[in-house]
């Protein structure tokens, strides 16, 4: 027969996995809930971060229909202010918004890095 001490200590240990578990969710692909000016310049903070671009410029209704943002490129200018010859080969830069717990990162995709977004509200993308 197995004594109360016992079954305490094994729920004990299930509630602990569970917990564990619960901490280490898996990201979710999210959008930005009502963002305000002050969000859209933290989006662009860390898009800037995440590609080593300066000067990112982010529509308000950014990040709040899909989960994916395409930069597009500046295209380099002469003196005079005229584009320069020549082609961008490289792939713009892919970013994603994804949601673990209750937090909001902008994650670049072909590297991999992160940024958590401060102060941002975020839900998971349903679409």
């Amino acid at each position: 027969m197995i004594g109360r001490r016992h079954l305490g200590g094994a729920a004990m240990l299930v509630l602990t996995g569970l917990a564990a578990c619960a901490g280490t969710g898996k990201a979710v692909p999210a959008v930005l809930v009502s963002p305000d000016a002050d969000d859209i310049r933290e989006v662009e903070r860390a898009a800037e971060a995440l590609t080593g671009a300066g000067g990112v410029t982010l529509p308000g209704d950014v990040l709040t229909a899909s989960p994916e943002l395409v930069l597009d490129r500046q295209f380099p200018r002469s003196i005079e202010g005229n584009p320069a010859g020549g082609r961008i080969m490289e792939r713009p830069p892919r970013l994603s918004l994804v949601m673990k717990g209750e937090q909001c990162i902008l994650v670049h995709e072909d590297s991999g890095k992160r940024e958590v977004l401060s102060g941002v509200t975020c839900a998971a993308f349903a679409g």
